[in-house]
């Protein structure tokens, strides 16, 4: 069989370069997900050995490019969850402000209230006393 010269896979036989020519390997493709790549990996008989260690490069690459595009998606949804929390917690927590300032007024005045009702039984005390 002949020997193909370009592309990243050099080391493959014809037969086994034109099954994964067809293969895009940008995560963002419409073309095949990383399961059709790999399903399409696991079809490809290799001829040589360097065949064979060629593909098991490929089917790594394509499983550690599936397992980083996992992990990106997992940190997004992380960080919206923390940005949900984010919001949720600044709004409690102008809630719990105004309540504070609330309850601060009021202790003011039930403390002018206390001060103004025991005047009348205050202690008076003389000039000659002091």
């Amino acid at each position: 069989s002949a020997r193909v010269s370009s592309g990243p896979w050099l080391s493959l036989s014809w037969p086994a370069k034109r099954k994964l020519e067809n293969l895009d390997y940008c995560p963002d493709s419409a073309r095949k997900s990383t399961e059709e790549a790999l399903a399409l990996l696991e079809q490809t008989i290799p001829e040589t050995l360097e065949d064979e260690k060629e593909l098991k490069k490929q089917r790594r690459l394509l499983k550690n490019r599936e397992a980083a595009h996992l992990s990106r998606l997992r940190k997004k949804q992380y960080v919206e969850d923390l940005e949900t929390q984010v919001e949720t917690l600044t709004s409690e927590n102008s809630a719990i402000k105004a309540r504070l300032k609330e309850l601060e007024m009021e202790n003011v005045q039930l403390k002018e209230h206390i001060k103004k009702m025991s005047a009348p039984f205050a202690p008076k005390h003389s000039a000659a006393c002091r």
